[in-house]
Order: C-alpha cells, then sequence, then structure tokens
C-alpha cells in the first residue's frame, strides 16, 4: 500500500478492532443474560468495554507496528526465525494462500510471484514498470519453479530434496550436443531469494541451494488391490503377495531386495522380519531410484539478493529444431512416468476426450504438443485475458477454462496445456516462467 494511505490505513484497524470488539461484547453480554448468568445492565457494559477496548486495541496496533518486517541484520537470528516459524510457513500460511487464493487484488503488482503452491486465481493486475533486467547471450525464459501435481484447484511443487551449491572459481566448459553454453546477469528489481535461471547452470556467482524433485514412494497392500498404482507397481505387488503369503523365511527385508525391480529401492516392511510374526506381513514401502541427473524444481539463493543487485551465471541454454525433436526416441523411464504423467481421479472425462480428439492420428509426442498448441493458441477460441472471475471451487479449473468460460492469462493456457499432454501420454510439467 502506498506510503500516504497509511494514516487512513490504521483509523481503519482502529475503527475495526472496535465495532468487532464491541460487537463480540454485546453477543456475548445477550447469551449471559438470557441464560441468567448476568443481569446488569447493558448502559454500564458500554461504558466499561469501548475504553478497554480501545486501549486494547491501541496497545496491538502499536506492538505490531514495532515488529520488524524486513529481516534482521544478524543472519544467525533470521535463521533461527526462520526455522521456528516453518511449522507455521508449511502448514497455516500454505492452507490461509489457498482459502483466499481467489480474491481479486486491488492493487497493481510488480509481477507474480510463485511459491510450493500454485493456486488458480481470478482478476490480476500488474503494474507495467520493469522488474528484471537480463543480459544473455542466448534468448531464454526466466525460470521460477516447476509444479508437478496438478489438482482441481491448482498445482503443487511435490516433495523436493534441498541441497547446497557453493561457489566456484571457473564455470564448467564442457561441450554438450544441442546445447549453447550462455553468459548470463540478472538484476532484480526486487529482494528475492529465488533465483530466476535461463537454461541448465553450470555456474552461478553466489551461493545458492537447488531444489531437486524427489522420487515417489509407493505404498503396495498386500492385503489389498492397489488400484491406484502405477501400473509396473502394480505388477509388482501382484508378483510379492503370494511370494509373501508367507514368506520363505524370517529374513523378509533380504527377500524383498533380491526380488526388487532394479529401478526400485526398498522403504520399509510391515511388519517386518525376524520376529514373531514375520509369516504375516501387511504392506510393502518402495520408492524409485534417483536419476543420474536429477530432476531440478528450483533454484535460491542461500542469502536474499536485494533489490537492483546483479548475480551472474553461465547456463547451457537448449538450440533444438523440429527436426532434432522429432528424431528422438520417446520411451520414458518411470521416474517420469510417476511425475510428469499424473492426474487426479477427479479429472473430467471430457478434457481427456476432447485431448484425444485433438491428437487424432498423431503419433510422435513433439507433433501432439504443437497440435495441442494450435487449438489453445489459434483454433479453439481462447481469449486471453486478465480480467476474469475465479474458477470455482467445486469443479476442475482447467475443465472450466476449456468448456466454460475460454478466457484466462497464462497460468490458465499453460495449466490446459499441460493437463491435455498428460492426457495423451506426453510427460508435461507446469513452469513460472518470465
Amino acid at each position: 500500500m502506498p506510503d500516504y494511505f497509511i494514516d487512513r490505513f490504521y483509523l481503519f484497524l482502529m475503527i475495526a478492532f472496535i465495532v468487532i470488539g464491541r460487537l463480540t461484547i454485546v453477543q456475548s453480554h445477550d447469551q449471559w443474560q438470557n441464560n441468567g448468568i448476568l443481569t446488569k445492565s447493558r448502559v454500564l457494559n458500554t461504558f466499561i468495554s469501548i475504553p478497554v477496548i480501545v486501549a486494547f486495541s491501541g496497545i496491538v496496533l502499536v506492538l505490531a507496528n514495532g515488529i520488524p518486517v524486513y529481516e534482521v541484520g544478524d543472519r544467525t537470528i533470521a535463521k533461527f526465525w526462520a526455522k521456528a516459524r516453518r511449522p507455521l510457513a508449511t502448514g497455516i500460511e500454505n492452507d490461509f494462500a489457498r482459502m483466499f487464493s481467489g480474491i481479486t487484488s486491488k492493487k497493481n503488482v510488480a509481477g507474480r510471484f510463485f511459491g510450493d503452491i500454485l493456486p488458480f486465481q481470478g482478476k490480476i493486475s500488474f503494474g507495467g514498470e520493469t522488474v528484471i533486467w537480463a543480459t544473455s547471450e542466448e534468448p531464454t525464459y526466466w525460470l521460477s519453479r516447476t509444479y508437478s501435481e496438478y489438482t482441481s484447484l491448482g498445482w503443487k511443487t511435490g516433495k523436493t530434496i534441498a541441497s547446497e551449491v557453493p561457489v566456484t572459481d571457473v564455470p564448467n566448459e564442457e561441450v554438450v550436443d544441442e546445447l549453447q553454453l550462455s553468459y548470463q546477469m540478472l538484476q532484480l528489481g526486487f529482494d528475492s531469494q529465488t533465483a530466476f535461471v535461463g537454461g541448465d547452470i553450470t555456474w552461478i556467482n553466489r551461493p545458492v541451494v537447488v531444489e531437486t524433485l524427489a522420487p515417489r514412494q509407493f505404498e503396495i497392500d498386500l492385503e489389498g488391490t492397489n488400484g491406484n498404482l502405477p501400473e509396473d507397481i502394480k505388477q509388482y505387488a501382484n508378483k510379492m503377495k503370494p511370494l509373501l503369503s508367507p514368506p520363505p523365511n524370517k529374513y523378509v527385508e533380504s527377500f524383498v531386495i533380491d526380488n526388487l525391480p532394479k529401478d526400485l529401492l526398498l522403504v520399509d516392511i510391515s511388519p517386518g522380519g525376524q520376529a514373531e510374526d514375520w509369516r504375516t506381513q501387511k504392506t510393502l514401502t518402495v520408492k524409485r531410484k534417483e536419476l543420474q541427473k536429477p530432476d531440478i524444481v528450483s533454484w535460491r539463493f542461500k542469502d536474499s539478493v536485494q533489490k537492483n543487485e546483479a548475480y551472474e551465471m553461465y547456463s547451457y541454454v537448449p538450440d533444438i529444431t523440429y527436426s532434432g525433436l522429432r528424431s528422438t526416441e520417446f520411451e520414458y523411464n518411470n521416474y517420469i512416468s510417476d511425475h510428469y504423467l499424473n492426474l487426479p481421479e477427479s479429472l473430467p472425462e471430457r478434457v481427456k476426450s476432447l485431448s484425444v480428439e485433438i491428437t487424432a492420428g498423431v503419433e510422435h509426442p513433439v507433433d501432439k504438443a504443437l497440435a495441442i498448441e494450435t487449438f489453445l493458441r489459434d483454433t479453439g477460441g481462447f481469449t486471453y485475458s486478465q480480467d476474469i472471475k475465479s474458477p470455482p471451487s467445486d469443479g476442475d479449473s482447467v475443465d472450466w477454462f476449456l468448456f466454460d468460460t475460454k478466457i484466462g492469462y497464462s497460468d490458465y493456457f499453460a495449466s490446459a496445456m499441460t493437463v491435455m499432454m498428460r492426457s495423451v501420454g506426453v510427460p508435461s510439467r507446469m513452469p513460472s516462467a518470465s
């Protein structure tokens, strides 16, 4: 909020506190009277309650105004505070963001800011000012974060693994086919702990923490049907059920490991082996092995970059042609399928049917992607607009965009394309980029 509104803002808060406090006391007073607990007159209550509310509200506002809203100078205190409030940030704050994500912003903002959750919103408005200055030897998008888990109300990052990357003196200049090594320098018009990156970073001049997508875990019910598991996990479950009913010996964990597919690891088996009840096993939990080159979700600075402060990096930027993409194989490993083909069971069937119809007779994934892009960009009758209503909370937002409104901005177009590509077997993820 602009600074010249600050006096009216505090006046509004004070009046709101008084009204809410007064209303609460009157309601309690009436309830006490009706229950025979309190018999004194309301006039006396009025004289007592209003000064107390005013005094209490004033104390709250003074204390709130005195609490620092920016990071304190002492890094140790700041890190301790971040760890102390982490349960609140990952719990209540995320729930609050999801509940109120559909409320229209009343002011222009410099841009979109992306966290672990990307909810579908209604009307948005940007201020129009420049927020990123970039110098790059190769043209590229500036990626902030990717999302792998689709829900009817938005996207989630999924479970990640964080690893600190120290600064090295010399960038890695290894030659990589179809990738161009590009020097890049970015200057942000706002404080940020998120690193906007272009391409596959090989060197950056500040310490960063990289988040990679953690392999998915699967719990196999050795007494149930396991209908919601990937096909290869279901096949493995069907194989293990007779082998563990009962196990051949009490060394159950070793027996399970010997029978694991090459891309799975054992996490847990319950109740386990070498105990009195080793003959009756109930659940088996496995997870995928990590890829040799982990799938990066986001980069973030160890210490925030300040407004107008520049940072430098070297990245490999793709230089791939259509013919190059068409010549590639498209056999997807299970790690990719787990994350980037997964869709909720609640997704309306007509979304999948439309996707199949658009890509009918098309075999290669690149051509399927181009067919869906053409539909959303040209032939489907869609309109770009930031002035839209919020999607209904009891329906699917992509379905609402595709069939009910056909009006939206980048979040909706990108989400529709990602979901439609997954519907026809093309692994896709939702990016947030500038």
